[in-house]
């Protein structure tokens, strides 16, 4: 019997292979994107401590990857029927936490939250799923919001 081009993978298997590769991905990206948020930080009004606390305290690299699992998985809706769909991001939710070496499911709600602000059009418009990342990113850092203190 020949076997088929297109072998069958299961729903959890595909997810695995798919968060494997963004964190690949991640690990090759995110030293450039955070050479520039260092940038960026340096022409902000902020004390040395305040700079600390974004680029040392919070955990970037765990956001950069939020970010990037929630953008591209907001296509799966658009690529996929409901029911496989919805396999397939629960599967992510179950599994995005534990990969990623985290227990208080940061990063799934944080994936989750990107997908449901994450709009899928027809045209190919990544800049804008990358700024509404990027504003819950920021929002949740802070940096928007964040004020230089008072002496």
């Amino acid at each position: 019997m020949a076997s088929s081009a297109n072998p069958i993978v299961a729903p959890t298997e595909a997810v695995k292979r798919f968060l494997y590769d963004v964190a690949e991905t991640v690990n090759k990206t995110y030293p450039v994107w955070e050479k520039r948020l260092a940038a960026f930080l340096d022409e902000v009004e902020l004390d040395c401590e305040d700079k600390r606390l974004v680029l040392e305290v919070q955990p970037l690299r765990h956001y950069y990857y939020a970010s990037v699992v929630g953008i591209e998985a907001a296509k799966i809706r658009t690529l996929y029927s409901t029911e496989v769909a919805e396999d397939l991001l629960a599967d992510i939710n179950e599994i995005v936490d534990s990969l990623s070496g985290r227990t208080d499911h940061m990063i799934s709600d944080l994936v989750f939250d990107i997908i449901q602000r994450v709009k899928i059009t027809d045209t190919d418009d990544t800049t804008k799923s990358h700024d509404i990342a990027m504003d819950r990113i920021n929002d949740l850092l802070r940096l928007t919001a964040m004020e230089k203190p008072k002496t």
